[in-house]
């Protein structure tokens, strides 16, 4: 058990799962609410999101760009403004 909770505690898996439900909700909605198919851009915008805070999150080290909370927050609000847009 021990071996699972430390490969979750490491922070590149951490923003790698939010990324992954992100992506995983895009398609959901799109398919099942809105019955159309995601946007390309729209579908690769967490991946994007997700490439960009590795490439920080390995050059800052210390900062709030450091940390894998502002990120996850930051891949679930540009989710939520996906989503948003597409309803308004």
């Amino acid at each position: 058990m021990g071996k699972v909770a430390d490969f979750f505690k490491n922070q590149h898996i951490q923003i790698a799962c939010v990324t992954g439900a992100c992506i995983i909700i895009l398609a959901y909605f799109f398919k099942r609410i809105m019955h159309e198919p995601v946007p390309n851009l729209a579908a690769a915008a967490p991946g994007f999101i997700f490439a960009i805070a590795e490439g920080v999150m390995v050059k800052v080290k210390k900062g709030i760009l450091s940390k894998v909370e502002t990120w996850s927050i930051l891949v679930l609000l540009v989710t939520a403004a996906i989503i948003l847009k597409r309803l308004i």
